[in-house]
């Protein structure tokens, strides 16, 4: 028997809990609680807290075990934020001698990201870890300290990230330290609409208390075809090699095939072949087949309540975006495997549905203007579809400029014919970029929605992780210098997915001579 239950006491924020109790005597020792605690702050970021207590009794599958997890992202400035990752679990609560062992894991990692205009992104990690076993006579105590430094790069069709982790592990048992080393690096290219490839490759090594150096390492690639709108197939190769060891190693390959046929039935294939090198173990192969039928059973719905169901997909290739985070009105849902979600009980009337930037992945952004608003009718479903595309930035300067002489600036003044003054061949004024022109405004804007920034002190602007399409960029600049003007002050903007365009605005001096009559007076002509 279960209990469940959500709450939304603040403005996003979610609190999902859950009591169960497992056999048909209810006894002390056969419940299991679980709290679920997540949402978005106000100052932006994410947090979740998650906490799950199963008493050594508790016939499901978290029994005999207590654990606590906890993630936080901070933004600390537009390009960079924090985060912290907490992690806690312990099993055999009762410390029982008979069995092997009772272990606790703790887990900690700290770092910053900090994200290029380009779209490149550079991370730092600190971890722990640490494993022990609370029994008088312990198998086992560890702990791990390592520092971890990463890059990725997001590209029109590819991406990359790389990663190196060094540090120590102490074994407190024999009062050992040991090195660890471990290197990561994936790569993901997207050939054309249908077609998607991968592939990663991971590299560890250790010491062990006989001081041996330990090392494996394991590589995989990746496929995955469109056949058409309803087909796909997909493949996957994995090695795993210890090398310097006798035995250990494994190869596999997988083979899955996806159709989905006109009445939403859904037929999947899926084999898996692993080879066992100098190992007794034998080689394995398996199958599965599952068919999926949808039937509806006639029933009547309440005109009370609506739902809303959708679907989350790649504008560039079609495929579904699962673990993507929609908040509709602060009530939490998330896509599965087919990038589909469900909102199954809502009361009639206007929604505004959100999409969590975060989940679906760096410099990404719906086609749609969020959050979109949503009606709700009683008794009936409500469908959306949301598409995700790379989004684009622009960035650029706005530079005050003047005449250029042969020993410097003039204030945009020149003095009759006896002035020496930079001229180019064509016959006209050298202009040159003086400084940048501070707190001007510019508005942004396309037919969904209207952005505004103010210069800084060097005139410099962005707009970041904007949608692609047609933009209208408008320059409002009350404080000209004297005898200044803008060039231009709108621009005609189209940006393509992914595209990061630069500009260069320029506040150009008008000519102006100064002509001294006589001595005592001055007569200036601005032409």
């Amino acid at each position: 028997m279960s209990l469940q239950g959500k709450l939304e006491p603040l403005e996003n924020t979610n609190i999902e809990f859950e009591w169960a109790y497992g056999g048909q005597d209810r006894k002390d020792d056969d419940n299991a609680w679980r709290l679920n605690l997540n949402g978005s702050p106000m100052w932006g970021g994410y947090y979740r807290l998650e906490y799950i207590y199963a008493e050594p009794d508790f016939p499901g599958y978290y029994r005999d075990r207590e654990y606590i997890s906890g993630n936080l992202t901070f933004p600390v400035k537009e390009y960079l934020s924090l985060n912290a990752t907490l992690r806690q679990e312990k099993n055999n609560l009762d410390l029982d001698p008979s069995r092997k062992s009772a272990a606790l894991e703790r887990f900690s990692q700290f770092g910053l990201n900090y994200r290029f205009r380009t779209g490149t992104m550079f991370s730092f990690d600190l971890r722990h870890r640490s494993r022990e076993d609370r029994l008088p006579d312990p198998d086992f105590d560890y702990q791990e300290t390592t520092f971890r430094a990463g890059v990725g790069h997001s590209f029109k069709n590819l991406a990359f990230n790389t990663s190196a982790e060094s540090g120590t592990t102490r074994d407190n048992l024999n009062r050992q330290t040991l090195d660890v080393r471990r290197y990561e690096g994936s790569v993901y290219f997207a050939a054309t609409a249908n077609q998607t490839y991968g592939g990663y490759v991971r590299y560890n090594s250790h010491e062990d208390h006989k001081n041996e150096d330990k090392r494996d390492i394991n590589a995989g690639l990746t496929a995955s075809l469109r056949l058409d709108r309803n087909t796909s197939v997909s493949l996957r190769l994995e090695r795993h090699d210890y090398l310097g060891a006798g035995s250990g190693d494994r190869h596999a390959v997988d083979l899955a095939l996806n159709h989905l046929f006109s009445n939403k039935s859904r037929i999947s294939a899926c084999g898996r072949h692993t080879v066992y090198k100098n190992s007794s173990q034998k080689d394995e192969t398996s199958f599965i087949v599952e068919f999926t039928i949808p039937f509806g059973i006639p029933a009547g719905r309440k005109k009370s309540i609506g739902m809303l169901e959708g679907h989350v997909r790649d504008q560039e290739t079609g495929q579904p975006i699962p673990n993507a985070i929609l908040r509709l009105n602060g009530v939490t849902a998330v896509t599965d495997s087919n990038g589909e979600f469900t909102f199954p009980a809502l009361k009639p009337g206007a929604f505004y549905l959100n999409i969590d930037g975060a989940s679906i992945g760096l410099e990404r952004i719906p086609a749609q203007k969020t959050p979109l608003k949503v009606d709700i009718a009683g008794g009936k479903e409500t469908s959306i579809e949301i598409v995700i595309t790379k989004s684009a930035s622009l960035a650029g300067r706005i530079m005050i400029c003047e005449f250029a002489k042969e020993d410097g600036l003039q204030n945009g003044f020149i003095i009759d014919k006896d002035a020496r003054k930079a001229v180019r061949e064509d016959g006209k004024e050298e202009i040159v970029e003086a400084r940048g022109l501070a707190d001007a405004l510019l508005e942004f804007r396309s037919k969904q929605e209207t952005w505004r920034v103010l210069t800084d002190r060097k005139g410099r602007f962005s707009f970041d992780d904007v949608r692609p399409g047609q933009w209208t960029l408008a320059v409002h600049a009350d404080n000209l210098p004297e005898y200044h003007y803008l060039e231009k002050d709108t621009f005609e903007i189209e940006l393509a997915p992914g595209e990061k365009e630069e500009m260069l605005i320029r506040v150009l001096p008008r000519k102006r001579t100064v002509r001294i009559i006589e001595e005592g007076e001055t007569l200036i002509e601005e032409e």
